[in-house]
């Protein structure tokens, strides 16, 4: 095992608070990465938060670590009886309730890392572990525009998508939040030439990241949030537009040639059944026959002797 010079996340935020907005994206889109790798074998990590994220000293690079509670994701056994496997705090509601997981709860989780970093404290807090699982699965965070104004509310609107309590609300993959989160970085990069993605205009638009907009009714803010992650994967799924098939006039173009062919071949057989000029031919079409030489001899002599 080699040894890497770093400091966990948690090290940083318990030395420093919150982080940038340009850190979040860059070491939420890398975890993801990491992410979407495990999770192309059919593993899910269960455990991910700040202190197994490891920062390189030196170079922005990010390690994802501590694979010890990986299970694959049709494997329905625990580490051992009664007991959840996971650090509470940054578990998935369905974690908390000893369900079956995919792929969607380590993103819930990450979700809470990122909220972590944007606020410097996690987003659900409690006096035991108890608590913070029921606040897991029964209330919200607090919103970040709240805690951290300097948050932009297109990145708040993402880490909310992330912590929708229905696997179904959130993101569908790792791999397509890394692609959102990539093209994030290069907005911030070069704010002038790289636009926000559409999608996340949509999601900064319609899900709430502040007090005002949370307190509206639950059920209606629960269908604004589906809406909207259903509008965000249609804009950014590249569409495959079937070309219009025109009507074809092969079958008429064809016809008419062919008509053109029988015409012409037709005023050809009249052009040869035509006599040469001068000529004419019996009734039979052969041609007349000719008189013999000796006959002409004949007519030549009776007309000197005349």
């Amino acid at each position: 095992m080699p040894y890497v010079p770093c400091e966990s996340l948690q090290q940083r935020l318990d030395r420093q608070g919150g982080v940038e907005t340009l850190d979040v994206l860059r070491i939420a889109w890398q975890v993801s990465r990491g992410l979407a790798a495990a999770h192309a074998q059919g593993l899910v990590h269960r455990d991910v938060k700040p202190a197994n994220i490891l920062l390189e000293k030196g170079v922005d690079r990010v390690l994802l670590t501590n694979f010890g509670l990986v299970r694959a994701a049709d494997d329905a056994s625990v580490t051992c009886t009664g007991v959840i496997a996971g650090t509470p705090q940054y578990m998935s509601p369905e974690q908390a309730r000893g369900e079956s997981l995919d792929a969607r709860s380590d993103l819930f989780s990450l979700g809470s890392v990122m909220y972590a970093m944007a606020t410097g404290r996690p987003p659900f807090r409690a006096e035991t572990s108890y608590g913070v699982l029921r606040r897991i699965t029964d209330t919200e965070p607090r919103p970040i525009g709240d805690v951290n104004p300097a948050i932009p509310g297109w990145l708040a609107a993402v880490i909310a998508t992330l912590h929708a309590k229905t696997p179904v609300a959130r993101f569908a993959a790792a791999d397509e939040l890394a692609d959102l989160l990539e093209q994030c970085l290069a907005h911030l990069h070069q704010p002038g030439s790289v636009p926000l993605p559409e999608g996340v205009a949509v999601l900064a638009r319609d899900v709430p990241h502040t007090t005002a907009s949370r307190d509206a009714e639950p059920a209606r803010r629960t269908s604004a949030l589906g809406r909207s992650l259903a509008r965000f994967r249609r804009r950014e799924t590249p569409r495959t537009t079937t070309p219009t098939r025109r009507p074809s006039h092969r079958p008429l173009l064809v016809a008419a040639i062919a008509a053109a062919i029988l015409v012409l071949a037709a005023i050809a057989g009249n052009i040869r059944s035509i006599p040469p000029h001068g000529r004419s031919r019996s009734p039979s079409g052969t041609q007349p026959r000719r008189r013999s030489a000796s006959t002409a001899s004949v007519s030549t002599r009776r007309w000197q002797i005349q």
